[in-house]
């Protein structure tokens, strides 16, 4: 909306010191200065009439620092020696400019003597008095004025020096500029004038200044920048009240006027919380006109169908929407969603606010576009204040358990994000447990499929039904074996769950585990009797399904518990067959490790080998907790991890060895050590971590 000004000899002085390091012993001893040299003309050049090149050298010379800091003899010597007063640096700046911008009068007076281009843009279009304007600098800015600098020349953001000065607050220099005739209506390219400006900054001696000027030139203050925003605006957004009152003050002006959004100053002020602005446009509407405006204020609505109760409902300041409540606003006035102030707080959280609605009766069972009542909006957000309010108002019943246009109601909400205390409130103050949306998804479902157990468990021990299905068929334990949540597997299953239930398509949990590599899950399902190999529509096991899937885990965990490798399903597929169709599928040598039924012993307990890292460690790690409970030793829980991350013996680099034995593990990290001539510094570090003790290394020896 309003942009601060930049001046390029800001960006100079903050880099002067830097600059001034880097610059060579010969550029500290020779004046810069743009050089000219003529083709084919002058002294000797062979041909006509010449062609003249000008090459003007951008960057910082001496002549720039010197006017930046203000040295006025050794200016002064440059330009006696003949040193181009003209010159730029990068920035497009000339001398001239940090002369201004930092108010080196005598400098200034210098350089124009020298004949200084007093007109010459930087880079960004800003001539010195653009920048001296900016800076404050009353006396240069008058040296500029009459020396002929251009006082209405806009720059690359058609910012003009009155627009800058009026920007930052230099009174005097908004006089100079004004006595000068400089043109208080011209706008930068936001349609901002200096009026904008000085108003969204605050800056009320110069507001007061330019509204005068205003006046003398007939022109109204009401002028609106490109956004449709008015100087009234940008005093209410910024919460400025003393320039409000200056431009309440003003017969014309328009208190009730909107921007591009539709968005009044009593929005701006309300929304950000400036309650003397709303206080002071609330009580000139009331007496500075002949009827009170409040009503028509208050019902005012953005873009969004938005009142200005609306924005303070949703920031959260309870005196400011006090003050609108006992001017008389719409407490159930909806906007373009059909949300209330109510919808607004309670989606907030705001306690303070939601309290003072509800207090003046603001009805509680009121929907937005999407079905939501605002306890909906609270128990989404799981605000558990907002939502005790709500349910302690009478009338709480007649709203606990109205669905959005979903079929979702609040319990849908509050279990499906976990917030377990507002899944508590609701279910003591008589919610339906079971209640379905259009999918037929029950509030357990939701809890289940996102692992929410302490929301699930309230709502069993309040008993909801685990077996409810959806219209797939899914029950909440097939969404929890889905996501891998475990411990939500174990409360369903406890409290009366089938492990095995079926889908539409005949799936069963285990199918579910199995797609997702859910390997711990199986291992319970199983152990909980799960049918290992049971067999869907399609006449597909839960082995086809982690083998389709290359589920590793999955896959391993079902074969050492007796799953049928080779169960044909309707296309007469195996799952053995599976692992060959396609892409290099890994359980392919899994089939080809184990043979044919009946499978030999000694192979089956090694399937473990097989595991992922990712599966072994997880297993490690809770065997050693186990184990540390048990009084397993300190050492043993450290270096779990460490054993049992290295490959199987079935595997392509794996070691052949027994982990046990620790001559072994110590000849065998030899070679491969050796191998990589990291001889002593891997043996040193096995003995570091204790792993083989000095007095089990006889017979294996380095050689």
């Amino acid at each position: 909306m309003i942009h601060k000004k930049k001046s390029s000899a800001d960006k100079d002085k903050d880099k002067d010191k830097d600059k001034k390091s880097k610059r060579t012993k010969k550029d500290a001893t020779t004046a810069a200065s743009s050089k000219s040299s003529k083709a084919g003309g002058g002294g000797g050049g062979g041909g006509g009439g010449g062609v003249t090149i000008n090459i003007v050298e951008r960057r910082t010379t001496e002549l720039h620092i010197a006017a930046v800091k203000g040295e006025a003899q050794r200016l002064q010597m440059m330009v006696d020696a003949g040193a181009n007063v003209n010159v730029i640096d990068k920035d497009g700046a000339s001398p001239l400019h940090h002369a201004s911008y930092n108010g080196h009068a005598k400098l200034v007076k210098i350089l124009l003597k020298a004949d200084a281009k007093v007109n010459l843009t930087d880079n960004e279009g800003a001539t010195p008095l653009h920048n001296a304007a900016f800076a404050g600098r009353t006396e240069c800015v008058q040296l500029l004025l009459a020396a002929g600098a251009k006082y209405d020349l806009q720059d690359d953001q058609k910012g003009t020096a009155l627009l800058n000065a009026a920007s930052q607050g230099h009174l005097e220099v908004v006089k100079v500029l004004l006595k000068q005739k400089a043109d208080p209506l011209l706008a930068d390219d936001r349609g901002a004038t200096p009026l904008h400006y000085a108003c969204y900054y605050g800056h009320e001696p110069v507001v007061k200044v330019l509204i005068d000027k205003h006046k003398e030139l007939n022109k109204k203050v009401d002028l609106t920048d490109a956004d449709g925003a008015t100087p009234l605006h940008h005093a209410c957004a910024n919460g400025h009240l003393r320039v409000l009152k200056l431009l309440l003050k003003l017969p014309e002006i328009n208190i009730n006027g909107a921007d591009n959004q539709n968005t009044t100053p009593l929005h701006f002020a309300a929304f950000n919380n400036h309650r003397a602005c709303v206080a002071a446009l609330l009580q000139h509407a009331k007496e500075g006109y002949k009827v009170d405006l409040r009503s028509v204020m208050l019902n005012c609505r953005d873009k969004e169908g938005s009142t200005p109760l609306h924005k303070s409902a949703f920031r959260g300041d309870a005196d400011i929407l006090t003050l609108f409540i006992e001017s008389g606003a719409d407490i159930n006035a909806v906007d373009e969603e059909g949300a209330t102030a109510l919808h607004k707080a309670a989606f907030k959280g705001n306690n303070a606010i939601l309290r003072i609605l509800l207090e003046r009766d603001a009805k509680m069972t009121i929907k937005d576009k999407q079905g939501g009542t605002a306890l909906y909006n609270a128990c989404y957000g799981g605000f558990v204040r907002c939502v005790q309010l709500m349910l302690e108002r009478p009338g709480a019943k007649d709203m606990i358990n109205i669905c959005d246009n979903d079929g979702r109601s609040p319990l849908h909400a509050t279990s499906c994000f976990g917030h377990w205390e507002c899944t508590a409130l609701l279910v003591k103050n008589g919610a339906d447990l079971n209640i379905q949306d259009k999918d037929d998804m029950t509030p357990l479902h939701l809890a289940a499929f996102n692992g929410c157990n302490l929301s699930m468990t309230f709502l069993i021990d309040a008993g909801a039904d685990v077996k409810k299905y959806n219209k797939e068929g899914i029950y909440a334990l097939h969404y929890a074996a889905y996501k891998g949540h475990i411990t939500t597997v174990h409360n369903l299953v406890a409290k009366g769950a089938n492990v095995n239930c079926v889908d539409n398509k005949s799936n069963t949990p285990l199918f579910y585990a199995a797609a997702r590599d859910n390997w711990d899950i199986i291992a319970y399902l199983i152990f909980r009797e799960a049918q290992v190999d049971y067999q869907n529509k399609e006449g597909l096991t839960p082995l086809s399904y982690a083998v389709k899937n290359k589920c590793i885990d999955a896959a391993i965990t079902l074969l050492e518990r007796d799953a049928d490798p080779d169960i044909k399903d309707n296309r007469g597929n195996t799952p053995r067959k599976l692992s060959k169709i396609g892409t290099a599928n890994p359980l392919r040598k899994v089939f080809m490790a184990i043979g044919k039924r009946p499978f030999n012993p000694e192979t089956m307990a090694r399937l473990s080998d097989f595991h992922t890292p990712a599966s072994q460690k997880k297993t490690e790690k809770a065997a050693s907790l186990d184990g540390a409970a048990q009084g397993g030793s300190a050492l043993d829980i450290m270096i779990s991890d460490k054993l049992m991350s290295v490959s199987s013996p079935f595997t392509e680099f794996g070691f052949n060895f027994d982990l046990n034995d620790p001559g072994e593990v110590a000849e065998h990290v030899f070679q491969c050590a050796r191998s990589l001539n990291h001889h002593w510094t891997v043996l040193n570090v096995l003995r570091f971590r204790l792993l083989i003790p000095e007095d089990e290394m006889n017979g294996y020896g380095m050689k």
